[in-house]
């Protein structure tokens, strides 16, 4: 016997509030490439006789797709792709649940694994034409169903398939996974799927729960903005660990989060791309196309290499298209320890002096050669989106 899991008849009863039961036949055929394919077939007098009575009770008509068997592949939507982003809006902890390369998407069912120790669900917001169930947590798995309703086609391409608004009510990182799809395209052929990277990640400090090490720190208030934008993550134990040193692959990766762009996945041309973690790779495609970080003479981008100062400078001065005001490249910055910058940094240090971005260290020394440190990175970072003096059209993120 088939097992048709997908609820599309059972959906319509529930939110019409009906008891009746929608009668229907089940039939598998193999086309040529071996695949089943499993045929719904609708008992039209039967639907058409509950509609109409609960029509009658004051729920208005409806329209059913046509109730011809199904002669559409299992595979119409075998391609489909899902991904998971989440940002910070009004406080809150947004999730978007997208779906990509879609055929013929009529109706849907999805589990998502949610921490409901750490995140608790306020309102779920699904596509307006058509009907959804309330969402439904059973344990760890967040229900979501949804389907169109009448004779139309279904969804081709990409779309949003729900926007979750979430209160963090638990310390440390939330996941977030779709476990199963269950889509159905508009002659009712159903196909399971069980995404294999659709995850997210929502970060210990997003939401409002503070770092356990930045108080009382000078940069307190900086790192807990540049949090707040959902841009600046911290450690599994809660930590942010403002006095660390930042990689390059860390840097890349704060920049392209910070002004709210996708790395665009273009292919790295290092020479140690190998070496470059998974994680980091599209931050170092992304920085690197922007060409504001070239790497070295060797080719290579040494991910895991602190950044010194004089490379920040330059780097962020890059991103922000900003040269000396006086337009000069022998300019030098105003700064105790000047002759210590090197010639190929003093223009960028000018320029984000003059554009009160970057400060000194103690004693007005520029520092050049000294690693910056998380927290100067974010104070950096957040100076930058703040100063409503840079050009727009220098931002090449």
């Amino acid at each position: 016997m088939n097992r048709i899991t997908f609820l599309f008849a059972p959906l319509l009863a529930l939110l019409l509030g009906v008891s009746a039961s929608l009668q229907a036949s089940v039939a598998t055929a193999a086309p040529d490439d071996g695949r089943p394919v499993t045929n719904l077939l609708l008992s039209q007098a039967n639907t058409k006789a509950m509609l109409l009575a609960q029509a009658n009770a004051g729920a208005g008509p409806l329209a059913l797709p046509d109730t011809h068997a199904s002669t559409t592949s299992a595979k119409a939507n075998a391609d489909a792709r899902f991904r998971l982003d989440w940002s910070m809006v009004d406080g809150r902890i947004q999730v978007a649940v997208h779906a990509d390369r879609l055929e013929n998407l009529y109706a849907y069912e999805l589990d998502i694994l949610v921490a409901p120790d750490k995140l608790k669900l306020l309102d779920a917001v699904m596509p307006t034409k058509g009907f959804s169930l309330a969402p439904k947590l059973v344990g760890n798995t967040l229900k979501l169903v949804f389907t169109k309703i009448g004779n139309v086609t279904g969804h081709a391409g990409s779309t949003t398939l729900a926007q979750l608004t979430f209160e963090r009510i638990g310390a440390g990182d939330a996941k977030l996974t779709i476990l199963n799809a269950s889509l159905v395209d508009s002659m009712l052929s159903q196909l399971d799927l069980q995404p294999a990277d659709a995850t997210t990640v929502i970060p210990a400090h997003a939401g409002g729960f503070a770092f356990t090490d930045i108080a009382g720190h000078w940069a307190e208030s900086i790192v807990k903005a540049a949090a707040a934008q959902g841009w600046v993550t911290g450690y599994e134990d809660a930590s942010f660990r403002p006095d660390l040193p930042v990689s390059r692959a860390q840097l890349a990766a704060l920049l392209v989060r910070a002004y709210g762009r996708t790395a665009d996945g273009s292919e790295l041309s290092f020479s140690d791309s190998a070496s470059i973690a998974a994680w980091a790779k599209p931050y170092a495609a992304a920085v690197q196309a922007a060409g504001f970080m070239n790497g070295y003479d060797d080719g290579s981008f040494r991910p895991d290499r602190p950044v010194s100062r004089a490379e920040l400078s330059v780097v962020i001065a890059r991103a922000l298209g900003l040269e000396p005001a006086s337009g000069s490249q022998a300019a030098s910055p105003d700064f105790a320890d000047a002759e210590l910058i090197p010639t190929w940094a003093r223009p960028a240090a000018t320029a984000l002096q003059e554009a009160s971005i970057m400060r000194g260290r103690g004693g007005n020394r520029f520092a050049p050669l000294e690693t910056a440190t998380r927290a100067e990175v974010c104070a950096l970072i957040l100076k930058a989106l703040d100063n409503r003096e840079i050009p727009a059209s220098g931002l090449r993120l």
